[in-house]
C-alpha cells in the first residue's frame, strides 16, 4: 500500500520521523501480508472448487447409474405383474370355461 505524501508529512509531524518511519513500513508489511493472505485464500478457494466439482461428477454419474438399476428393476416388476395377470386372466378362463361346461351337463342331465 502506497502512502501518500500527505498522510507521510503528517505522521513526521505528528509522531516524529523515526515512529512515522516504523508506522509506514508497519502498513506496508501489514498491506504485503494481506496481499499474501488474499492469494492463499484464492489459491484453497479455487481448489475447493475444484474438488467440489470432481465430487459432483461423481454424484451425477453414481445418481446415473441408480436410475438406470431402478428403471431395469421397474421394467423386470412390470413384465412380472404382467406375467401374473395374464396367467390370472388365462386360469380365470379355464375357471368359468369349466363352470359353464358343468351347468351345460347338469342342465342336459336334469332337462
Amino acid at each position: 500500500m502506497a502512502v501518500s505524501a500527505r498522510l507521510s508529512r503528517t505522521l513526521h509531524q505528528r509522531l516524529g520521523d523515526e515512529a512515522a518511519q516504523d508506522l509506514v513500513d508497519w502498513m506496508g508489511h501489514v498491506e504485503s501480508n494481506r496481499s499474501e493472505l488474499r492469494g492463499l485464500m484464492d489459491q484453497y478457494m479455487a481448489r475447493t472448487e475444484s474438488r467440489f466439482a470432481a465430487s459432483e461428477a461423481r454424484m451425477d454419474t453414481r445418481f446415473a447409474e441408480m436410475s438406470a438399476r431402478m428403471d431395469h428393476g421397474f421394467d423386470q416388476m412390470e413384465i412380472r405383474f404382467e406375467r401374473r395377470f395374464g396367467d390370472l386372466i388365462k386360469w380365470s378362463f379355464v375357471f368359468w370355461c369349466g363352470a359353464v361346461g358343468a351347468i351345460a351337463m347338469l342342465a342336459r342331465v336334469l332337462g
